[in-house]
């Protein structure tokens, strides 16, 4: 089996299509550049997995409203829209098996981090506020992020079969983040 190398390519968060058009984010692959589209305003891409699968968020046409995207070559962009209770939401990673994880925000400005998967839709992680970002995923769907407590942010470990899992602070340290994280747990 040949491995494929895909780049999620952006240029300060999107390539420029046109002076007409808006912002989109693009996809390098096979040695062409290819636009990943949008749903109705500019987008911008936070993740691939080796599927060549692409998430992100794009703005809808009104230009206010975003909404997390699944992209594939075989299906174009689909809209994860929003959890219930939520106007706005932002993908920011993909693992293999399309899992994503995203932040999402209500109209009084509470964030909330959420697992997504076409079998159970959008999972919380944690509460409102509390949870500041989901920003990675691995092939186990585990999940790191950031989260608040007593104030300050921790990293964190969480799955969909268990519950939010503390990493702590260095010593010395004021804060931590979970930014990245592979399948060697």
């Amino acid at each position: 089996m040949t491995m494929m190398r895909s780049i999620l390519f952006a240029v300060l968060g999107f390539a420029f299509i046109s002076a007409t058009e808006a912002q989109h984010a693009c996809l390098w692959q096979k040695g062409q550049l290819q636009d990943v589209g949008s749903l109705g305003g500019t987008s911008s891409a936070s993740g691939i997995n080796d599927a060549g699968q692409v998430t992100g968020y794009s703005f809808l046409a009104d230009g206010i409203t975003y909404h997390a995207f699944l992209w594939s070559a075989d299906t174009g962009m689909a809209d994860l829209g929003a959890p219930a209770g939520y106007t706005n939401s932002r993908a920011y990673g993909i693992n293999l098996l399309g899992h994503v994880v995203a932040v999402a925000h209500d109209i009084a400005g509470n964030t909330t981090a959420f697992f997504w998967s076409a079998e159970s839709g959008f999972v919380a992680i944690g509460e409102a506020n509390i949870v500041l970002s989901a920003t990675a995923i691995n092939d186990h769907d585990d999940v790191t992020g950031t989260f608040y407590s007593g104030g300050v942010p921790h990293a964190f470990l969480w799955s969909p079969q268990g519950s939010l899992r503390d990493l702590g602070i260095a010593p010395n340290g004021a804060s931590s983040y979970g930014l990245a994280i592979n399948n060697r747990l």
